[in-house]
């Protein structure tokens, strides 16, 4: 059985039906993460993909890539929420203003747990998932494979 493969294939499942899955309620009415944040719903998707293909190709680094991809994504709002906290120049205040009301609601999204819904579980279950099939081992070969070749030659 290729355990990392399972478990990058039902992790990029849920991480997939998650973005589109009732995420937040904002003014009363209940957004997706798609529409929360697109960018990185975008991101998360493609670490998703990569996440199955690498899996499926054997590939551990571009596995365990494809999941600080998607954790990276996932987490952005709270990442930039710790920096931002930082004085920031007149031109990079300037520049972080035009994406602000996004990113204010992607905030809510990590920091507001009580007006989050089932959908960011689901995301959720599904990052820690793959993070599992980036740490599990199995695949072709190992212990139980076939056996290695004696050193010396057949007498």
């Amino acid at each position: 059985m290729n355990r990392p493969f399972v478990f990058a294939l039902l992790g990029a499942a849920a991480a997939g039906a998650g973005v589109f899955l009732p995420a937040m309620k904002v003014d009363a009415v209940m957004l997706r993460y798609w529409d929360l944040a697109p960018v990185q719903s975008v991101i998360l998707l493609l670490g998703a993909f990569f996440a199955l293909v690498t899996a499926w190709r054997g590939e551990r680094a571009g596995l365990v890539a494809s999941m600080l991809a998607m954790w990276g994504a996932l987490l952005w709002p709270w990442i930039s929420g710790f920096f931002a906290e930082q004085e920031q120049s007149g031109l990079a205040a300037a520049a972080s203003e035009a994406g602000a009301d996004a990113a204010q609601l992607a905030k809510d999204v990590v920091w507001n747990f009580r007006e989050m819904s089932w959908g960011l579980l689901v995301i959720g279950v599904g990052c820690v998932l793959v993070t599992l099939g980036a740490l599990s081992r199995g695949g072709k070969g190992g212990k139980k494979g076939k056996p290695k070749p004696s050193k010396g030659g057949d007498e």
